[in-house]
């Protein structure tokens, strides 16, 4: 989980032999056979795939800069933009980050787009939990089913 947010931000081809090392590791452990189907691995210990780890603490950031700033480094503080800071009409979107265009592949995966993209794309009953305990637990439900 050290720096999951920096490492896993990456091309999955380069995530390969972790995520494989992890599922063989998860096999071994539960005495399953090589075809069992990781998904179960991964349920039966309560934990998250490599991916699904970076999105799972990529979103947990989102949530401390959204709804406790104070917790985090100033340079934080005022990470995102919400949309309805930049207009006062009401939309759908009106609670989402506002998402900057990009024009390069290396700007897609820069952590401020990829992370209001993640967020925003989320059901809007996880955003507004202000709970960081309660948000941990229903993200990492979400996550292990989708």
């Amino acid at each position: 989980m050290y720096s999951i947010e920096i490492y896993a931000n990456t091309c999955p081809t380069h995530l390969d032999r972790l995520v494989k090392l992890n599922n063989k590791l998860l096999r071994i452990l539960q005495n399953k056979p090589m075809k069992f189907l990781t998904d179960k691995l991964y349920l039966a210990y309560n934990t998250l795939t490599v991916p699904k780890l970076h999105t799972f603490q990529l979103l947990l950031f989102v949530h401390k800069v959204i709804h406790h700033p104070e917790k985090l480094p100033e340079a934080f503080q005022d990470y995102f933009k919400i949309n309805n800071t930049f207009h006062g009409h009401d939309t759908r979107s009106t609670n989402n980050i506002h998402i900057f265009r990009v024009n390069t592949s290396f700007e897609n995966r820069a952590l401020c787009y990829e992370t209001a993209c993640m967020w925003n794309d989320l059901p809007a009953k996880f955003k507004c939990l202000n709970s960081t305990s309660l948000f941990k637990r229903e993200i990492k439900m979400y996550l292990a089913h989708h």
